[in-house]
């Protein structure tokens, strides 16, 4: 599988993934496939709460039951606003 060709499989794993995961308050999520492998998973939030978080360990989980190996890191969690040049995103919400 050609680097381009794992990147599309994994944002639609992850999409996936989001689906019933996802409120209001997510305004970003974006991964990374790292240079050992693992993928690192970015959420960006307006707030958090004990919902957002029980939101991205289900997402993760559904994730990483999606891989062949455990390549999936513990979850990157930012509130906005944040400057990071975001790479692969899979969900962006506009903000003002």
């Amino acid at each position: 599988m050609t680097e381009s060709d794992e990147i599309r499989f994994q944002a639609s794993c992850l999409c996936q993934a989001l689906v019933r995961n996802i409120n209001q308050n997510f305004v970003s999520v974006s991964f990374e496939v790292l240079y050992d492998g693992t993928i690192l998973v970015r959420f960006g939030l307006s707030s958090r709460s004990q919902i957002e978080e029980e939101l991205i360990e289900d997402a993760i989980a559904e994730f990483s039951s999606m891989q062949e190996v455990d390549c999936i890191r513990a979850p990157e969690i930012r509130l906005w606003p944040f400057n990071d040049c975001l790479t692969n995103i899979v969900y962006r919400k506009k903000m003002n």
